[in-house]
């Protein structure tokens, strides 16, 4: 069996959106005839689900390695009110991100065990944190195997970095860096032909040859045995929408709750039948606002915070809705979140108020998965609420997915096409 080494600080029991492509990755690609071996992350302030755990093979090995940050006195220093000094210090020292010193005690560990590390075939890195392409180019230079980056996100390109002030500060550092480690890889992976051809606009040594797409996907492991035994989650009664996911910056329900409200406001039956649920870091100050509001929408909203992955996945099952979300910023056409495709994998409706010509668009038309309405307008949005309202109270018999095209996201598929990329490689 092969041997891949992968750099991936986001890892179980770490827990959040960022770390399952590369659990699901490693879960199946022993499969494939790859044994994986997983330098990892030990963090003190992201979010944590060590159910999450029992998912990684018996063959592959995990290394999890702790170095200073700064966020990890973030909730230690909350206590005290000074948590936004543990957030500034990281913002200011973070090139590319606030994991450069983890960074170094990775290249330290695997000096000192070079044996261990020379027996490996090839190495993956997956950003964010975008340390770990800058570890992956490191560990090339002094290993000599080959490298592959996987692009969860966009790097230098990203709209975060139009946020504040340092962000554009750094950002000439921040793009050396990029190039140097795209210049390094042997592949570069990304999630859409959208983010593909951004990287080939950006970087003159790039060839379409050299760029490989591979999705997000779903597990069908994980929507197993989500049945009734342990009672309902949601009011069977009720017009029940379901988010799961984070809140921050332009990603946002402003749009979405303007919509509800105002159709709430026309149709009583309306008002009395919905709920809201948001699942995950979705407290942001302005939903706070609204739900400790007394307005007809703040009693429709339940907040159930992070939940572990199986439960999350119970809400979606159970469902009359799923919710998707797509902030209005310049890059935002280049966007599907991995929440995508566990909704996909449910089979339910979904409301997308997102780009409506962009990547998770094209993902809903071309699996028919249910409706997009435009991120940028209000109107669209109500519309569209009113349409699946009247659905849902017809059974949704005209919801009909195309299941053959749902079933080209499956986890396992993907990680097929993640092997044979390896195996061309090496």
């Amino acid at each position: 069996m092969k041997r891949v080494l992968i750099i991936a600080y986001m890892f179980p029991p770490l827990g959040g959106g960022g770390v399952q492509r590369t659990l699901k990755f490693v879960k199946y690609l022993p499969d494939y005839g790859w044994k994986p071996l997983v330098i990892a992350g030990i963090n003190d302030y992201y979010t944590k689900d060590p159910s999450l755990k029992k998912e990684i093979p018996e063959e592959a090995e995990v290394e999890r390695i702790r170095a200073f940050e700064f966020l990890n006195f973030y909730h230690k220093l909350e206590r005290l009110g000074l948590h936004k000094l543990a957030s500034a210090f990281d913002k200011i020292t973070s090139i590319p991100d606030g994991k450069f010193i983890w960074g170094k005690r990775v290249l330290s560990r695997v000096q000192e065990s070079k044996e261990r590390f020379e027996a490996i075939d090839a190495i993956y890195a997956t950003g964010p944190p975008f340390t770990n392409f800058r570890v992956g180019k490191a560990l090339k230079e002094n290993l000599g195997d080959p490298l592959i980056l996987d692009y969860r996100d966009e790097w230098t390109s990203s709209p975060l970095y139009k946020s504040n002030l340092f962000s554009r500060l750094k950002k000439p550092i921040e793009k050396r860096m990029e190039n140097n480690c795209v210049r390094a890889a042997d592949i570069l992976i990304c999630l859409n032909n959208g983010m593909k051809n951004q990287l080939l606009s950006r970087q003159e040594s790039l060839t379409p040859g050299k760029i490989y797409t591979i999705p997000n996907g779903f597990d069908k492991t994980d929507f197993k045995g989500l049945g009734h035994s342990n009672g309902s989650l949601l009011q069977e009664d009720d017009f029940n929408i379901v988010y799961t996911g984070s809140f921050y910056g332009k990603r946002n329900p402003r749009n979405f709750f303007a919509a509800l409200e105002t159709i709430m406001d026309e149709n009583a039956k309306v008002r009395k039948r919905v709920q809201i649920h948001l699942i995950g870091n979705v407290e942001t100050p302005y939903v706070r606002k609204i739900t400790e509001g007394e307005s007809r929408l703040s009693q429709a909203i339940n907040l159930h915070g992070y939940l572990a992955h199986r439960e999350s996945t119970r809400y979606l099952k159970e469902a009359d809705v799923l919710l998707l979300i797509i902030g209005r910023t310049e890059g935002s056409e280049r966007i599907f979140t991995g929440k995508l495709f566990e909704y996909l994998a449910v089979k339910k409706p979904i409301l997308g108020i997102v780009p409506p010509t962009g990547a998770a668009a094209n993902v809903m038309h071309e699996t028919k998965s249910g409706v997009v309405a435009n991120h940028a307008e209000v109107g669209d949005i109500k519309a569209k609420i009113k349409d699946l309202y009247e659905g849902w109270k017809k059974d949704f018999k005209n919801f009909q997915p195309d299941e053959e095209a749902i079933s080209n996201y499956e986890r396992e598929k993907l990680t097929e096409k993640l092997a044979k990329v390896l195996d061309e490689l090496v």
